[in-house]
């Protein structure tokens, strides 16, 4: 239905709103430079900005995946040292949403993985916002687009290696799904600090100490 005239005109979808735009970006010589493309699809139609408009796509979805979740563990660095603990959960949610298919809008991904979180370190929930917020404006930098198809396979993250004494290291895949329920640390009734590591499958190949 025409928005002008009222009348029905056949080649447009009736079931769903049908909105497609192009903003032009000019240099100062007055070329155009960049072109923003936007689609009630969820992903832009290929005949409206290549066949139409007859544009090449800046960044594809293998590139925006790898570049997206390695711009997210950057931001997560810079907790690392204060809060190892928030550190290695936030990474290994982080990665795991990187792996799995699909599309990421990367401010749903912000909100649902890291907004809601509540640190374990009490000298980073004061700061936790700011984290926050650094992490909801990467898309505004302009290295990767703010929603994609994700590309599991482009994730340079797989696995993650932690030292545990000068003897022994702990290596497990980076996309364990609540990974505090499969190691975790705790203290034993003598005082010792240790790494529980829930695994079944390998029990029987250590000797066995009651706690």
């Amino acid at each position: 239905m025409d928005e002008v005239d009222y009348i029905r005109k056949i080649g447009l979808g009736e079931s769903q709103k049908v909105y497609k735009a192009c903003a032009v970006s000019f240099d100062g010589q007055g070329q155009p430079a960049a072109f923003s493309i936007y689609d009630t699809n969820r992903k832009p139609s290929v005949y409206w900005w290549n066949d139409m408009l007859e544009l090449v796509a800046k960044r594809d979805d293998e590139e925006n995946t790898k570049t997206a979740i390695t711009e997210v563990v950057r931001v997560l660095n810079s907790i690392k040292k204060t809060a190892p603990v928030d550190y290695t959960l936030l990474r290994n949610a982080a990665v795991t949403a990187f792996k799995q298919t699909g599309v990421m809008k990367f401010d749903d991904f912000v909100t649902r993985t890291f907004q809601n979180y509540v640190p374990q370190e009490p000298s980073l929930v004061t700061k936790w916002n700011g984290v926050v917020d650094r992490l909801r404006a990467l898309p505004s930098k302009g290295r990767f687009d703010g929603q994609f198809d994700l590309v599991s396979s482009a994730v340079p993250f797989k696995r993650q290696t932690i030292k545990l004494s000068t003897q022994i290291s702990l290596n497990y895949d980076e996309n364990i799904p609540n990974l505090s329920d499969k190691i975790w640390s705790t203290t034993t009734p003598d005082g010792r600090n240790v790494v529980v590591v829930d695994a079944p499958d390998a029990s029987d190949k250590f000797a066995h100490k009651p706690w």
